[in-house]
Order: C-alpha cells, then sequence, then structure tokens
C-alpha cells in the first residue's frame, strides 16, 4: 500500500525477479477487493497480469529500458485505457493505472 494512502485505497506493485525467480502468483483480501498479481519472465519478456480493485488505484512499477518497450493487451501501455505514463525510474518504467484487471507485456532488456 502506498505510504500515503491507508486502507489500502492506492496500492503500489514492483515485482522482483531473480536469476532464480521468474514466476510469482499472489492475490490479496483487501477492504476494496481482492489485488492480484501474476507475472512471469521468459527470455527477456515479462509477462504481467494484475487486477485492482473498484475504487482504488495503483503505481505499477514495470522492469523496462524504456515506455516504449510496455504494452498493456496489445496496445502501447502509455495510451492504454486507465493507464498513466508517469515516469522512468531505474530499470522501472512507471504507470499509474485505475481500478480494473491490466496484461502487461514488456521487454525487460
Amino acid at each position: 500500500t502506498s505510504e500515503t494512502s491507508t486502507g489500502f485505497k492506492h496500492i503500489t506493485m514492483r515485482p522482483y525477479s531473480t536469476e532464480q525467480l521468474n514466476y510469482v502468483k499472489a492475490s490479496y483480501h483487501s477492504v476494496h477487493g481482492v489485488i492480484k498479481s501474476a507475472w512471469n519472465i521468459r527470455e527477456n519478456v515479462m509477462q504481467w497480469d494484475i487486477s485492482v480493485p473498484c475504487n482504488t488505484s495503483a503505481t505499477v512499477y514495470i522492469p523496462a529500458s524504456s515506455k516504449d518497450r510496455v504494452t498493456e493487451s496489445g496496445k502501447q501501455a502509455s495510451s492504454a485505457e486507465g493507464v498513466q505514463f508517469v515516469q522512468t525510474e531505474g530499470e522501472y518504467v512507471v504507470f499509474e493505472v485505475a481500478s480494473g484487471n491490466y496484461s502487461f507485456t514488456a521487454e525487460t532488456k
């Protein structure tokens, strides 16, 4: 959850991978609904499916070198509905997303 928001009204999602860890699936039952995250990395391509409950939002950190290497449901993520590009921060591209289900794909290298 965000440091400035209470009760999971705003969520921060940032996957961490290692050479030994290339797949994670998790969910959490918050007061606003179920938060879901399932990602995998194969051959430098990350597939990440997330679910952000109604009446909440999320900051999503996606490992990619630029926003042009990130898609959401087959479209450039920065022009997808409910998705807004924020910045590039280190090895992550940062987006704000509204409540909903998203399917991100990113070239990680």
